[in-house]
């Protein structure tokens, strides 16, 4: 009696657990957000990156794309440069999810994937942070952005790359 009494109890449990679980299993997910895919924009032509060494995916830099939701976009863009180092990208946690915080805010956001020591200096990072500024505003139009609110934001050697940039051009 004692194993029929708890087979019996069982067998309800999961009936029950089925029964309330499946609804919920069957449902569509609303909090699914309906963004645009991401895409690249490169810097320049295929082949043509001044001082390039070589023609392969390490020698052209790009703007990876991320676009806040159609109804919260504000018109203000910002170009994110992971750092690393220089010998690498943390595209991650100073790349997509800076993107995804700043898309949330309603801003435009664009991870740039630049050249890495050693077969890049700190010249070429530079020369890209300001190509990417550059690229997004002359752009601007296609995105919806206003071109003077364009910002910049590095995290480590992607932040060097930009404060040179501006040192460099306000001489």
């Amino acid at each position: 009696m004692a194993v029929s009494l708890f087979s019996s109890i069982r067998w309800r449990l999961v009936a029950a657990v089925l029964a309330t679980s499946a609804p919920l299993l069957a449902a569509k997910n609303p909090t699914v957000d309906k963004s645009p895919v991401n895409y690249n924009i490169p810097l320049w032509e295929e082949g043509k990156a001044p001082l390039a060494t070589g023609n392969g995916p390490l020698d052209n830099p790009f703007l990876t794309v991320f676009l806040p939701p159609e109804g919260k976009r504000n018109g203000s863009a910002v170009i994110v440069a992971p750092g690393g180092s220089n010998i690498m990208l943390m595209y991650g946690v100073e790349g997509l999810d800076i993107a995804e915080r700043y898309n949330s805010w309603g801003v435009t956001a664009f991870v740039l994937t630049y050249r890495l020591s050693p077969r890049y200096g700190e010249n070429v990072r530079v020369m890209e942070g300001k190509r990417a500024v550059q690229l997004v505003r002359s752009r601007a139009g296609e995105f919806k952005l206003d071109p003077n609110r364009v910002g910049y934001i590095g995290f480590s050697a992607g932040s060097a790359s930009q404060s040179l940039s501006q040192r460099s051009s306000t001489r």
